[in-house]
């Protein structure tokens, strides 16, 4: 008859074997199993959950871009991209509203439009398509760099007023089979806003070093109607990121290349001024979006040292850079914005700040972090082995038994420090994607 162990028992032979084992190997490897724990999280492989609650895990877990409605069926909420090619639409309560799957992998940046509609590129296959936003979504426009039914090149150089060799240059190139725009901003600008007869789309193509205007007046036939950029000596573009044109008809251009900005006299094409000054101890990653104020004051949302700026124009020297600090965004991917509200995204964290329009205090916010859900993690993982140790140190009061106490909170260290090297990989990976 086999006799039974007890559930007592069975913990003091477990806590001997512990403390007696002198090998040691089997600490090593249940400290190997510690350490791999605390580099994966969660008990598992792989990154950790960027949320928290069961709300926002339905909700969202990588916003990358953010617009605001301010009218129509949708008012109140906000439109966002998840993940490389998911669209979303949120309410307050982060209730999922609306949701589409883009036919392309890749997806640039999003516009709202008109009459509930929204512009979306698709980074890799240089394409704009203008989509509803009804239960059953329909691309209701399409506009294609690589199809002769979206647009001439050879007729829109030949329109040009630039020299023979630079119209030469930029045909040589569009016509290459490795031609590719890389469409990563688009700015809807609105016709009664504007007060102009037709409605179109700025576009910043960060591959080419080129920005256009696209007008939507003819959506049979859009032309190409304003441009800045490229083969053109007085127009050279540093991997342009984003673009945006101002109601006093400047246009701002945000270049990651360089971490400068440019300020162009809309109407003719001139350059004002090449705003190139040194940010905190000369970290900017990448300016990511840009939003007019009022009069030479606009909002950039960045990634680097601080999320976001304000840049003042009229100011010459350190005092037209004020960084906008706040604790909770970790990074500013993007930036949208109505007429009371910017939304800025923190990719970082899941989570989309809505800050107000005059004051930039933070009034609402949606998702919520995962960064203390891996703080809680790590330090009740870190709290349980050196317990453990404590206790088999006063079951065992031997000198080897306070070596391994030393060792094992010289552990925490070593803990952290796998901690803070995940967390830098995440920011990493965020900040260049």
């Amino acid at each position: 008859m086999v006799k039974k162990t007890s559930k007592r028992q069975m913990v003091k032979r477990a806590v001997k074997f512990w403390s007696e084992s002198e090998s040691g190997s089997i600490r090593r490897i249940l400290l190997l199993l510690l350490i791999l724990v605390g580099m994966f999280g969660n008990l598992g492989f792989g990154f950790p959950s960027f949320s928290t609650n069961s709300s926002s895990a339905k909700s969202f877990t990588q916003p990358t871009r953010v617009e605001l409605f301010s009218s129509g069926m949708y008012q109140g909420n906000v439109l966002i991209q998840d993940g490389d090619n998911c669209l979303k639409i949120i309410s307050p309560k982060e209730e999922v509203l609306w949701e589409y799957r883009t036919p392309f992998s890749v997806i640039g940046d999003i516009e709202l439009g008109d009459n509930n509609t929204v512009y979306v590129s698709d980074y890799e296959g240089d394409r704009l398509i203008q989509l509803s936003l009804e239960e059953s979504p329909q691309i209701l426009w399409e506009w294609d760099a690589h199809s002769i039914a979206s647009i001439n090149w050879s007729f829109f150089i030949e329109s040009l007023r630039w020299s023979n060799n630079s119209k030469q240059n930029l045909l040589t190139e569009v016509q290459s089979p490795a031609f590719y725009l890389g469409i990563r901003n688009i700015q809807f600008i609105n016709a009664s806003k504007f007060g102009r007869s037709g409605s179109s789309l700025l576009v910043c193509c960060e591959n080419f070093n080129f920005v256009f205007e696209l007008s939507l007046e003819n959506e049979s036939h859009s032309q190409i109607i304003w441009s800045y950029g490229k083969a053109n000596i007085f127009q050279n573009l540093d991997l342009p990121t984003c673009v945006h044109l101002a109601s006093n008809n400047i246009v701002y251009i945000g270049n990651r290349g360089s971490s400068s900005l440019f300020k162009l006299n809309y109407q003719y094409t001139y350059k004002m001024a090449e705003y190139s000054i040194n940010f905190p101890h000369g970290q900017l990653d990448r300016i990511n979006g840009i939003h007019w104020l009022d009069s030479d004051v606009i909002f950039v949302s960045t990634s680097g040292v601080y999320g976001s700026f304000f840049l003042n124009f009229s100011t010459s020297g350190e005092s037209a850079l004020l960084p906008y600090e706040n604790p909770e965004i970790s990074v500013s991917r993007d930036v949208g914005a109505n007429e009371t509200h910017i939304g800025l995204v923190d990719p970082v964290n899941s989570r989309i700040y809505m800050l107000n329009k005059t004051t930039f205090q933070i009034e609402a916010s949606f998702g919520e972090p995962w960064i203390p859900k891996l703080f809680t993690f790590n330090w009740i993982l870190i709290l349980g082995y050196n317990l453990g140790s404590l206790g088999v140190f006063w079951i065992k009061k031997s000198k080897k038994d306070i070596g391994n106490l030393y060792i094992s909170f010289a552990n925490i260290s070593l803990l952290l420090v796998v901690y803070v090297m995940r967390f830098t990989l995440m920011e990493v990976l965020v900040r260049f994607t």
